[in-house]
């Protein structure tokens, strides 16, 4: 589906288009036009670099959102239609369109150091026998920024973050915890490590009993108690 975006218009759906690795787009506006938006887009919403340098190499445009820790690399299409990539940005800092084009591209290198001081880390969260991966996006103070989930067949997306925890929960038979990835998780570790010695012993026993009295607890009501200042 090609989402058409108005002049003006495109610092107000750069989140949205995180959650997609791919977005056709139609501009209102010429090359020029979206060129200069981009350049300006850090001043309507936090976060947001543009980088030229990057641009020029892959012969179109690049910025980044760092809030989200994800780069776009947009192509010209035709007539007033472009293609938008989206990378995580601790891959996009090492992508081809950097690396291979620093030897005759001016700036190319200073604009990469500059990102980099931006850039966190992908840290894998949780892992599935079932091959679902989550990986967590941190700024480059270490604090969250968004959580990935890459499913068996290759597909990505992009979950905020009670939606990553639920995610890990809902398929703890078989998943696996990086319990050293924080104190939430190390909680989300021992609830998973619960529920698989559920499932391995007697569930008629008063262990198992007592789990299933979970089903009947507000969990809600819980996970508030816990996290309320």
């Amino acid at each position: 589906m090609t989402e058409y975006i108005r002049r003006g218009d495109l610092a107000d759906s750069v989140y949205n288009f995180s959650f997609r690795p791919h977005v056709e787009m139609e501009y209102e506006g010429d090359f020029d036009d979206l060129r200069d938006e981009i350049h300006d887009m850090h001043a309507i919403k936090d976060g947001i670099v543009a980088l030229p340098s990057l641009g020029k190499s892959i012969r179109g445009l690049a910025f980044a959102d760092t809030e989200n820790q994800v780069g776009w690399m947009v192509f010209h299409r035709s007539g007033d239609v472009y293609d938008m990539e989206r990378h995580y940005l601790s891959e996009m800092v090492n992508h081809d369109g950097y690396l291979a084009c620093m030897w005759k591209m001016e700036g190319l290198r200073e604009e990469r150091d500059e990102l980099m001081e931006l850039t966190g880390e992908m840290v894998r969260v949780a892992s599935s026998t079932e091959g679902m991966d989550l990986y967590r996006a941190t700024t480059a103070d270490g604090s969250p920024a968004s959580y990935w989930l890459e499913h068996g067949d290759g597909k990505v997306t992009h979950l905020l973050t009670p939606y990553a925890i639920e995610a890990v929960l809902m398929h703890a038979d078989h998943m696996t915890v990086n319990a050293s990835a924080g104190n939430v998780w190390s909680m989300v570790a021992a609830m998973v490590s619960a529920r698989q010695s559920y499932l391995e012993f007697d569930t008629d026993s008063d262990d198992g009993r007592e789990f299933r009295c979970l089903a009947n607890m507000d969990l809600r009501l819980v996970i508030h108690s816990l996290t309320k200042e």
